[in-house]
């Protein structure tokens, strides 16, 4: 078992790599295991939940975040429920997303949508 992070990953494949190579019975026995730590635990109340990657631990909070909420928009004539706001949050986040992307190949995000104006 290693760190879930990067670090983690690597010392992995390092040991995968010792065991393949100086103790190949053990591989072909199937005696080999990896056990993977979760990276996040998330705790809201008395609820924890351990999760693998970051992208889950955005799932978790989202759904932990709009439990039980609704938005009322403009006068009231429309209400959003919480199946219709986790579209709008998931859109919102590959937007997010996306600006990420292209803010490390050196552009920020707004000077790329005046493109779009």
């Amino acid at each position: 078992m290693c760190d879930a992070d990067v670090d983690g990953s690597h010392i992995r494949t390092l040991l995968l790599t010792f065991f393949f190579r100086h103790m190949r019975p053990l591989i072909e026995k199937k005696k080999i295991f990896i056990a993977q730590p979760p990276l996040y635990k998330v705790k809201r109340r008395k609820k924890e939940e351990y999760v693998h990657s970051e992208r889950e631990m955005w799932r978790v909070l989202i759904d932990l975040g709009l439990d039980g909420t609704s938005m009322v928009v403009g006068n009231g004539s429309l209400t959003l429920e919480q199946d219709d706001l986790r579209q709008i949050v998931e859109l919102v986040a590959k937007i997010d997303e996306a600006g990420e992307q292209i803010h490390g190949k050196g552009l920020h995000f707004k000077d790329y949508l005046r493109h779009f104006e």
